[in-house]
């Protein structure tokens, strides 16, 4: 059908060499994309050399996301390498219409291997259909849109993405919370992420982690209100009974707060208000060794107090409590308190929200599923 257009196009008097050869360069390069007749032909963001075709399959209910961020992950990609900034400031994400701009922000780039971590806001993200993106790059350096990728609806978001001698994590949220290591000589490396793509932080579990102080903002604090906390595990062993990767108080009555447990007596989160009320959510009843881990603590306060745990996108329990108000004013910490976790920490995420089994789920999926994001070859204009 798409040739026959072009023979009518061509019959009603457009020249070659003008619009007619133009559309024709656009399909011959969509064909030669894997993707085939199924991928979209659409005009090109003006100034910009390259581009990819990225399509994004959830394979979910049918239902839909609002303004859900997906990670658009890269490993060893030598057409990036050899005609992208080496800062990766060129690299934008438009929508299948391929001029509308979405906002974007760049985890991290290496120019000598051509690896690359994007994180694209989805408007609307279908989970039963597919959605096609393109990633153009080759082009004039792009202002970078983070907060509006995390906003609105978070807290915190630390990716783990920095190099093995960055000592400062950053918060990609308004919020703009960074995390430093807390000690200089001992760095926690980098290793490979989370779905075994992208970067995240190795801990050594001796004396690694990285902290803020409590912000003065209280934007990491809950009260009453409801909020999630989210982040993948890799787990190489235990050095104790807790080993929190996440803290952030909750560990006694006068230091109200929320944490993450993940030592040798089982994951669970750990919370606790000024009165000495607690629950621990669990995760799982024995350490998970040697595999990444997707956990979600998710707490609603209105209209019933509940708490709702994932393991992998899998609901592992739901209950009822009665916690009051458990502002605190503890420091948030990443790699333990007393005792220390022994693995790899990525994607660490506070939301200002309870998350829905369809959120998780495919929150889950964006970086296990191998084909929840696939990417193109490179095409000219």
């Amino acid at each position: 059908m798409r040739w026959a257009l072009f023979a009518l196009l061509a019959a009603c008097g457009f020249p070659h060499g003008s619009l007619g050869a133009d559309a024709k360069v656009t399909a011959d390069a969509a064909r030669a994309d894997p993707f085939g007749d199924s991928a979209p032909v659409a005009p090109w963001l003006p100034s910009y050399g390259f581009r990819k075709i990225v399509r994004v399959t959830p394979h979910g209910t049918a239902t839909s996301l609002d303004s859900f961020p997906i990670a658009i992950r890269i490993a060893g990609d030598t057409d990036l390498a050899a005609h992208a900034l080496v800062d990766g400031t060129d690299i934008v994400v438009t929508a299948e219409d391929g001029t509308t701009i979405r906002s974007s922000e760049l985890a991290y780039y290496d120019p000598a291997t051509g690896d690359a971590e994007v994180w694209v806001s989805i408007p609307t993200l279908v989970l039963d259909g597919t959605t096609w993106l393109h990633l153009y790059y080759g082009g004039a350096a792009a202002s970078s849109t983070a907060p509006k990728v995390w906003s609105p609806g978070y807290k915190g978001v630390w990716h783990m993405s920095g190099g093995p001698l960055a000592d400062t994590e950053a918060d990609s949220t308004t919020n703009a919370h960074p995390i430093t290591q807390a000690v200089p000589s001992s760095v926690a490396g980098s290793g490979v992420g989370a779905g075994d793509r992208g970067r995240a932080r190795a801990f050594d579990g001796v004396d690694d982690t990285f902290s803020a102080p409590d912000p003065l903002d209280g934007s990491l604090d809950v009260g009453t209100t409801d909020f999630s906390v989210s982040m993948w595990l890799d787990n190489v062993a235990s050095t104790g009974l807790y080993d929190p990767p996440f803290y952030k108080g909750g560990t006694n009555p006068g230091n109200p707060g929320y944490s993450v447990f993940a030592g040798s007596s089982g994951w669970s989160g750990k919370i606790m208000d000024a009165s000495g009320q607690f629950i621990n959510p669990p995760f799982c009843t024995t350490p998970i060794y040697g595999a990444w881990t997707h956990i979600v603590m998710s707490i609603q306060r209105s209209p019933s107090n509940q708490s709702t745990s994932y393991l992998d996108a899998v609901q592992v329990l739901q209950f009822g409590f009665n916690l009051q108000n458990f502002n605190d004013n503890a420091g948030l910490v990443i790699g333990g308190i007393v005792t220390y976790f022994h693995g790899s920490i990525d994607e660490i995420r506070v939301y200002d929200r309870t998350l829905s089994a369809d959120w998780v789920t495919t929150e889950y999926a964006n970086l296990a599923a191998p084909d929840f994001i696939t990417v193109g070859t490179q095409q000219t204009p």
